[in-house]
């Protein structure tokens, strides 16, 4: 029962990365730095087999990113390049 469980998490857990992207982007009316990794890590994370090392190398940078500047990895990626936008409808 929890393995189902947690296999139907892992299964809508890049959906919900994508969309929680997508709300941000919407939201924002920009596309920034930090949007473009989360949404390239999180298409890679979804690749059988090596997949999973790069959700866990990302998963674990954003551990070592919060421990040692309070701040996600997209976030220092935006903040080191003056905001980060890609593109903006402002």
């Amino acid at each position: 029962m929890i393995s189902k469980a947690g296999g139907a998490v892992a299964t809508a857990a890049p959906y919900v990365a994508f969309a929680s992207t997508g709300i941000n982007v919407v939201g924002n009316q920009q596309i920034t730095a930090g949007d473009a990794y989360q949404t390239l890590v999180t298409a890679a994370s979804i690749v059988p087999g090596w997949g999973l090392v790069v959700g866990g190398g990302a998963l674990a940078a954003e551990g070592v990113s919060y421990y040692f500047t309070g701040k996600s990895v997209a976030d220092n990626i935006n903040s080191n390049l003056n905001g980060g936008v890609i593109y903006s409808w402002k």
